[in-house]
């Protein structure tokens, strides 16, 4: 005759087999369909990273730069509202440019024909650079100068204003040899830098060595800094320590 208890027991033993079973095949299914996100997720940041690396970049799309000019997929519409926008609104202004609108306007009319005459590698050329047949100039002067102010991403600038993010890279570097070249040859009474000449690097160094330590007369000592966010003081003497806060990183 069977045991009833035994019976039992061993029903349970195979109640929990089976469970355990099922549970290793949901655990490996679980495991499987994890590894396939994960490789999902891995082919997807491989596609953005070399999407927008230098040398596999969306070739089909942004590379041809000529068929892009022709077939009007984009436009500058989207800067023109920006400039717009900054233009009506003293502190949409600064925070897109770092100057009221008139002054920036003044900048602008300086550096217009160094734009125009720039190549990619700062080089100065003779005719008008083709470049320029998508944005104006002045469209070009305005990303450039948000760009140096705000240092968004190629990739946040080609977002914000829907141009290629290789068009974007472009201006940027042709902008960047202007305002060199520019910052070079435009007095400060005329609105821009005033770069230190050759004799006057020299006079530093005769003047240092007076108070230069012995044996550091060759060393040159740069010293940089870096904006770290910490918490903001007492609204009391917020106004008091207002000199400590950057209003473009927006940190104490």
């Amino acid at each position: 005759r069977s045991n009833p208890e035994f019976m039992a027991r061993q029903a349970e033993k195979a109640r929990l087999a089976r469970r355990r079973k099922k549970t290793q095949a949901e655990l490996d299914t679980k495991s499987a369909e994890l590894e396939q996100l994960k490789l999902d997720f891995k082919n997807d940041v491989n596609e953005i990273y070399f999407s927008d690396s230098d040398t596999e970049e969306s070739d089909a799309e942004f590379d041809d730069m000529d068929e892009l000019e022709h077939n009007n997929r984009w436009n500058g519409d989207r800067v023109t509202l920006a400039m717009d926008m900054a233009s009506k609104g003293k502190t949409i202004s600064k925070r897109r440019t770092g100057f009221e609108w008139t002054e920036y306007k003044k900048l602008e009319t300086l550096l217009i024909p160094y734009f125009q005459t720039t190549t990619l590698n700062g080089k100065v050329s003779a005719r008008r650079r083709s470049i320029d047949d998508k944005l104006t100039t002045k469209q070009q002067i305005f990303l450039t100068i948000n760009y140096f102010k705000n240092y968004p991403t190629f990739g946040a600038m080609a977002f914000e204003f829907s141009l290629p993010q290789k068009y974007v890279a472009k201006i940027i570097k042709r902008g960047e040899g202007a305002l060199l070249r520019a910052s070079k040859e435009v007095s400060v009474e005329e609105g821009l830098v005033d770069w230190p000449s050759k004799q006057h690097f020299e006079n530093l160094k005769i003047e240092s060595k007076s108070i230069t330590a012995s044996g550091l007369s060759n060393v040159v000592v740069v010293i940089d800094g870096m904006h770290l966010e910490v918490p903001a003081p007492p609204k009391r003497l917020q106004q008091s320590l207002r000199a400590m806060y950057n209003g473009k990183h927006r940190v104490w």
